[in-house]
């Protein structure tokens, strides 16, 4: 279980968390929501350490890992941050940037799971195109069947879903649920349009209101 308590953060004279605080659990899907400017991808990116909380008058928080104290710092290590705009290199193929993304993160032990993920979402025919080539869904679907083979404590997904056709959609909240079983994985996304998923597939709901996070019941 991963627990934020007290999470401060302003920007300028902006405040965007005013003493936050959530427990996310284990083996959950869950849909970030709020209004345009209220801080979900803020959140997302303090969580992964794009942004510093300074604990100062600017920000702080206090993060635990099935109760064990954690610094910002070394949260990030337990999470897997997948932006809205995949970080692809767009003159080498698709082949070639899964092989980088593998080095990169050390996921050669997980191979199987990655291709097993390609030909989830269909792509293999394209794998040996340049990059420059794919429409974002493409991308997306290229960056997920290797992110998703990464372990993580937590996989943050900003915006990145409303990117794909309704078939792969359904297939990814089908590859979450493999990864949320298989592991104690806690997936949080979030999309402002809606999204498409089987019913045995279930979504809780989380909202940022006020400069607060709380589970919607």
């Amino acid at each position: 279980m991963i627990k934020l308590s007290n999470l401060t953060y302003q920007y300028g004279e902006n405040l965007i968390f005013n003493h936050a605080s959530i427990n996310l659990d284990p083996k959950e899907i869950i849909w970030l929501q709020g209004n345009n400017g209220s801080g979900k991808t803020t959140f997302f990116r303090l969580l992964s350490g794009l942004k510093k909380v300074t604990n100062n008058n600017e920000g702080r928080m206090e993060g635990f890992i099935d109760d064990q104290p954690i610094v910002q710092e070394n949260l990030k290590h337990f999470i897997t941050f997948i932006p809205e705009t995949p970080y692809l290199f767009d003159y080498i193929s698709g082949a070639e940037n899964v092989d980088y993304l593998v080095n990169l993160f050390h996921l050669e032990d997980d191979y199987p799971k990655i291709q097993k993920n390609i030909q989830e979402y269909e792509i293999e025919k394209i794998l040996n195109q340049q990059v420059i080539y794919y429409s974002l869904g493409m991308k997306a679907k290229l960056f997920l069947s290797v992110l998703l083979a990464k372990k993580a404590t937590l996989i943050l997904i900003d915006e990145l879903l409303a990117t794909i056709d309704t078939s792969a959609q359904i297939k990814t909240f089908d590859l979450f649920k493999e990864v949320i079983m298989n592991q104690n994985t806690t997936i949080l996304f979030t999309s402002h349009t809606e999204l498409y998923f089987s019913h045995e597939v279930i979504i809780k709901k989380m909202n940022i209101n006020q400069q607060k996070l709380e589970m919607i019941k």
